[in-house]
């Protein structure tokens, strides 16, 4: 949930499983019209196969709200686990950007904090059965994990 139109009102984000072997998952934007429903926008990003977890925040230091989402598995590059990065724009669209390397198999959940004190975000993948976790830190293209 966040501000993805700018209009001071709460928006819905939810991962949309396409259940078709071959076709992409998505994420429905609903945007809040102030009393209590959504409209469902237009434009629905495409993410991997199985989106399973969506965390919003700015990834890319531009103020505006941006999504990180875990997929299960993405029948584009035949990975598992990997997770998409959509850049919003500000009036409650978004655009995919490459998606990154594998995550590990089936991240569960995904979180988007300051996790190491630098004031930039990272979005932090949860994996089922791991107790190790990876952190990727932004490098101001949403997009880039730490070599």
């Amino acid at each position: 949930m966040g501000d993805f139109n700018g209009d001071g009102v709460p928006d819905l984000a939810v991962a949309v499983d396409a259940y078709a072997d071959g076709v992409p998952g998505s994420v429905a934007i609903l945007l809040g019209n102030g009393d209590g429903t959504f409209t469902l926008q237009a434009a629905t990003p495409a993410t991997g196969d199985t989106p399973l977890s969506i965390a919003v925040g700015d990834l890319n230091g531009d103020g505006i709200l941006d999504l990180a989402v875990s997929n299960g598995y993405d029948n584009t590059t035949q990975t598992w686990g990997t997770v998409t990065v959509l850049l919003g724009a500000g009036d409650g669209t978004f655009t995919p950007t490459a998606v990154s390397p594998a995550v590990g198999s089936l991240p569960s959940s995904i979180a988007v904090a300051d996790f190491n004190g630098t004031a930039s975000p990272i979005w932090r993948p949860q994996m089922r059965g791991v107790t190790l976790y990876p952190c990727f830190l932004e490098t101001g293209m949403a997009r880039s994990p730490p070599r």
